[in-house]
């Protein structure tokens, strides 16, 4: 067994971007797996991916689980050439 526990978190478009932010952030946990389907428009509630945590417990694999809901966030896309 790898892990006592695991959680899957599905990541759902917002409607207002098709660009997901805070990735580089969240795979600095080795415990966490990032599955992005490759679907090019994230509509709302269009489901584009999910992450999987393994945890020692439950309750250790469900924060995780939210402190990586609070690090993704869907962004518009920056035309190329565009000033930012």
């Amino acid at each position: 067994m790898l892990a006592p526990a695991a959680v899957m978190v599905n990541i759902l478009g917002s409607g207002s971007g098709d660009r997901l932010g805070g990735v580089t952030d969240l795979l600095r946990d080795p415990d966490l797996k990032l599955h992005i389907y490759g679907k090019r428009h994230a509509a709302l509630r269009r489901k584009m991916g999910h992450c999987t945590i393994l945890a020692p417990s439950v309750e250790a694999a469900l924060e995780k689980a939210d402190a990586a809901t609070r690090i993704l966030r869907w962004q518009s896309r920056v035309p190329e050439g565009a000033a930012v």
